[in-house]
């Protein structure tokens, strides 16, 4: 299982060389086998609502809520993994080993772990801290070339 962090998915949005790269790769990959965690999606809609609400013009929000109903529909075509009590267990052990990275990439790295899941990310740094602590975590960055 490959499990998307929120940075790939905000890259399937856009175009260039990243998306390229991250779409080939996964469509060598069965769809049932890539998903992503309800975290990530937390992640977005805090973003574009944040977002929207910057919005100075009611023009601007049509292209704006176009793109989040995109974002909607990646959401929906893909398996949304839940941050469950399995997932709680893991965050709540890196959690207690004080690891310097943010909550939300804990908790990214527990649905992974609980889910035996590979993590693709582009911010390979902090995953690495947390690898550091808990060497069954696998992460690996799609966006760029092999």
């Amino acid at each position: 299982m490959y499990l998307l962090d929120t940075n790939h998915l905000s890259q399937l949005q856009r175009r260039g060389p990243a998306q390229e790269y991250l779409s080939m790769r996964l469509e060598q990959v069965p769809s049932e086998q890539v998903a992503t965690a309800i975290v990530c999606l937390e992640e977005e809609f805090r973003g574009w609502m944040a977002y929207l609400a910057s919005l100075r013009s009611v023009e601007a929000h049509v292209q704006a809520y176009h793109r989040l109903q995109v974002l909607l529909g990646n959401f929906t075509s893909l398996n949304v993994l839940p941050f469950d009590q399995a997932a709680l267990d893991v965050f709540q052990e890196l959690w207690l080993r004080r690891i310097r990275v943010s909550t939300m990439d804990l908790k990214i790295a527990a649905i992974a772990l609980a889910s035996d899941a590979t993590l693709l990310t582009q911010n390979t740094a902090d995953f690495a801290r947390i690898a550091e602590h808990t060497p069954h975590l696998r992460f690996e960055d799609w966006t760029v070339a092999p």
